[in-house]
C-alpha cells in the first residue's frame, strides 16, 4: 500500500517521500530513531506516523539504536530544561550544528563536547556514556 493512502500531513508526507520511503512495507522496516534522523521530520511527523500505522496494527521496527555515543546529547539536554536555542546561546555554537550532533549527523570536536557538558553541569563522560568499547574520542590535530 502506498503512503499516500495513509492519513499524515503533508508536510510529514513530503518528508517520507523525500527520503525514498513510498509503500507502508517500506515505512515499517525503518525505526523512529531512522526517521527522527531525516530533515525536518520532528516527534510530531513521528507521533503521525505511529498512530496511523497503529490505527491498522502495525508498527515501525524495533532496531537497537546504534547512533553515535553522542546522542546522549538530547536527553541530557531536555533533562536539564534546556532547549536548542538555550544551550546554543551557552555553548556558542548555532542551534542547527547542535541538532545535527544530537541526530548523529556530525561528530563534536572535544573542545564542542567541553563546552556543551559544561553548559549542561555534566561531566564530558555524560555525553559519550554508550555501550559501544569500539568508539573512542579522538582529538585532531590541524
Amino acid at each position: 500500500m502506498p503512503i499516500t493512502d495513509l492519513p499524515l500531513r503533508r508536510r510529514t508526507l513530503g518528508r517520507l517521500l523525500s527520503h525514498g520511503i513510498r509503500t507502508v512495507d517500506d515505512l515499517v522496516t525503518h525505526s523512529g530513531t531512522e526517521l527522527l534522523r531525516i530533515r525536518s521530520f520532528g516527534p510530531v511527523a513521528l507521533a503521525d506516523v505511529t498512530a496511523a500505522l497503529t490505527d491498522r496494527g502495525l508498527a515501525l521496527a524495533d532496531k537497537p539504536d546504534h547512533r553515535d555515543p553522542w546522542s546522549q546529547l538530547r536527553t541530557l539536554r531536555v533533562r536539564g530544561g534546556h532547549t536548542l536555542t538555550s544551550l546554543a546561546h551557552e555553548t556558542g555554537y548555532s542551534h542547527q550544528y547542535l541538532s545535527m550532533l544530537e541526530r548523529g549527523l556530525r561528530k563534536p570536536t572535544t573542545t564542542a563536547l567541553t563546552r556543551i557538558a559544561a553548559a549542561l553541569s555534566q561531566p564530558v563522560t555524560a555525553l559519550t556514556a554508550t555501550n559501544h568499547p569500539q568508539w573512542t574520542i579522538t582529538r585532531s590535530c590541524r
